[in-house]
């Protein structure tokens, strides 16, 4: 049988659309996929 929460979770946190990404702490990596850490990356402007 297939992961089926697994797939619900990875199609929550679209990687365009910045209101998907629920709570993301500043140190980690963005979940935009640009590799810089949130606080440098779409982290500034919130």
């Amino acid at each position: 049988r297939p992961d089926v929460a697994g797939d619900i979770a990875v199609a929550a946190r679209d990687p365009n659309d910045p209101s998907t990404w629920g709570k993301v702490g500043r140190n980690e990596n963005c979940p935009c996929g640009s590799g810089k850490k949130y606080k440098h990356c779409h982290g500034r402007f919130a």
